[in-house]
């Protein structure tokens, strides 16, 4: 504090060391969004109602910001204020690019509820014409297939919208650091 750095995360000084590992950081976030955005077959609290090129474009977003970050890196080595400047901008644009798309698709997903819900029941919550006990449908007053789905789309659509603010408020504090240390690298 005394001698005028300024801290990531509270330890990380935002010398060189400091920025190498902000850009580290976002281009490990945005390669595991990308990979994210592809890997799973479906969200079921988005199936039926998130069109399938939906993730293709979140994935799209994520690489090309993971890409972008060997331009940090190099702006960073070669100490070029105006690069770093251009590359904290594109950065903070394609982070706010992510998290927008991202709640757009969340929005989606717990409007059109009762869509993704009977979507679940569907694919998932049809009861089998008997029990192991020897019930038939019949003898079952409920159908649990369709409080389960409800549940679990629910919690799914809050998991959803909680990673996005977690993800998002941790992106964007590490752009605002990236912006500070390239206010501190023009001074």
């Amino acid at each position: 504090r005394g001698r005028g750095f300024e801290f990531c995360c509270c330890a990380i000084p935002l010398i060189n060391v400091g920025a190498y590992l902000v850009v580290i950081e976002v281009a490990v976030v945005s390669f595991i969004i990308g990979i994210l955005a592809l890997a799973p077959h479906a969200i079921t609290a988005g199936e039926g109602v998130i069109p399938s090129w939906a993730k293709a474009i979140v994935a799209a977003i994520a690489f090309v910001n993971f890409a972008w970050q060997f331009v940090g890196l190099v702006a960073i080595k070669r100490e070029t204020t105006g690069l770093y400047h251009a590359y904290v901008r594109i950065t903070t644009l394609l982070t706010l690019a992510v998290i927008a798309v991202t709640v757009a698709f969340a929005v989606l997903s717990a409007v059109k509820h009762s869509d993704a819900h009977q979507t679940c029941i569907n694919n998932y919550g049809a009861l089998p014409s008997t029990t192991s006990s020897g019930f038939t449908n019949s003898d079952i007053q409920q159908n649990y297939g369709d409080q389960i789905c409800n549940y679990f789309i629910w919690a799914q659509t809050g998991v959803m919208f909680g990673l996005i603010v977690l993800f998002g408020l941790i992106q964007l504090y590490m752009n605002f650091c990236s912006r500070s240390y390239g206010a501190s690298q023009r001074s």
